[in-house]
């Protein structure tokens, strides 16, 4: 399945934040919405499941790093194309 993630929420203190949860889309059904803690996120990405982000015109990878966080990579390189997303 291939969903495309638009909004993040955010948790922790002032000093660091981390993704808790995000809101996505069904990239073929664009009808389907669904909220997933990041630990639910990061086992669909696991069991295959294909995650983006919009970067303007660009379709960004979103990946599982250290098994627990989320984050989006470029060029194989880490971005922080999430935290740019609206959040809920």
């Amino acid at each position: 399945m291939e969903v495309r993630i638009t909004h993040i929420h955010l948790s922790g203190g002032e000093t660091y934040r981390h993704i808790q949860s995000v809101r996505w889309q069904n990239a073929d059904n664009s009808s389907e919405w669904d909220t997933d803690s990041t630990a639910t996120m990061v086992g669909r990405l696991r069991r295959g499941w294909r995650v983006f982000v919009w970067s303007g015109w660009s379709k960004v990878e979103v990946v599982a790093v250290g098994g627990r966080y989320l984050s989006t990579e470029t060029g194989g390189q880490l971005s922080q194309e999430l935290l740019k997303l609206p959040r809920f």
